[in-house]
């Protein structure tokens, strides 16, 4: 099965700190099950343990010591509720532990809900061939760490992101930092839909800005690129901004290249000197972790605008598929003239 040796790694690391929530793949295999179904059974039963935890934090149910959820309203039906209309509502010491207990319990189900299903999306982000997955362990304490801002996210789309980070981070052990578990912990989904506005404009780790208007075309404005910088995501971007020089990577000829998202600008030129230089924002390093995580289609009108702008500089351009490889290195194909 490709990525199984990515899925193994992930639930042995699971298991090593004690989260036994779902079924592992060993015991999936062992039981003679489909893992696909298990997982399908197994999220049903979390959308009902969502559900319980909501009915805990209410007060209409309570956790019991062996793990089993009570329905409070089935059992004290309807003549208690009257009897606290005519009496009032009472506000003790014991009432006001009653509830923080309650609460502490909700909150640990949901806990306990968002890690499960976060693990899940990491399971389906595993189609890794296993040739390309270290064998070298994860840092436990980047684990504790992930695990901590994991089962705090309820929304899906984050969840998701949190699965693309372990999953990474499986693979090839220092792919994402501390800084930016930390960074994502304290992301928005507002914030997270800003980034995934603009990471298809993102050439190379640097963000042109050459056509603020074809920018703000595609709904990027000032405000957005501030919050991007102010979060960490971007530098650059206010002040005088940056420079990004492009050196030439042949000896014979001018030629550099400007990767976007599965597309590869060429530019070409037979004097070797000097280098072109394009201005706009950079990507922190949180923010070149963090672009990784996301799957971005290129805008081929904005690179067909950038080529443009480049060939005003003396080169010429062409547009090619790029095709990445585990060492960061890759190859390019169906190369096409933007003249």
């Amino acid at each position: 099965m490709l990525g199984e040796k990515l899925v193994t790694k992930i639930w042995e690391t699971v298991a090593r700190d004690g989260i036994g929530a779902l079924a592992a793949p060993w015991q999936i295999k062992r039981e003679g099950h489909a893992r696909l179904e298990v997982r399908r059974q197994e999220t049903i039963t979390l959308a009902q343990a969502e559900k319980d935890a909501e009915g805990i934090r209410h007060g209409t149910k309570k956790l019991l010591p062996d793990g089993s959820v009570r329905d409070l309203t089935e059992q004290h039906g309807s003549a208690e509720q009257g009897a606290e209309l005519v009496s009032g509502p009472k506000v003790s010491q014991s009432s006001i532990l009653s509830a923080a207990k309650s609460k502490e319990s909700a909150d640990r189900v949901q806990a306990e809900v968002n890690l499960s299903r976060t693990l899940i999306y990491a399971e389906e982000e595993s189609d890794t061939p296993d040739e390309e997955v270290s064998d070298e362990a994860v840092d436990p304490d980047w684990f504790k760490r992930w695990r901590e801002s994991a089962q705090e996210v309820r929304s899906e789309e984050l969840q998701r992101l949190w699965a693309r980070t372990l999953a990474g981070e499986m693979k090839a052990p220092g792919t994402y930092s501390l800084r930016t578990l930390d960074f994502l912990r304290n992301l928005t989904k507002m914030e997270a839909d800003e980034i995934a506005k603009v990471a298809p404009y993102i050439f190379s780790n640097f963000l042109p800005k050459f056509d603020d208007d074809s920018l703000q075309g595609a709904g990027i404005d000032f405000g957005i690129l501030l919050d991007l910088e102010d979060m960490g995501f971007l530098t650059g971007h206010t002040g005088l901004g940056l420079q990004k020089t492009l050196t030439s990577q042949r000896s014979d000829k001018y030629f550099a290249v400007l990767i976007n998202h599965g597309k590869i600008l060429l530019l070409e030129r037979s004097a070797v000197e000097p280098p072109i230089t394009i201005s706009g924002a950079a990507l922190t390093r949180v923010g070149r972790e963090v672009i990784t995580l996301g799957n971005f289609t290129p805008d081929m009108e904005y690179i067909k605008k950038l080529a443009g702008h480049l060939k005003s500089k003396g080169v010429t351009t062409h547009v090619a598929d790029w095709i990445p490889r585990p060492d960061g290195n890759g190859e390019y194909r169906n190369s096409v003239s933007l003249q």
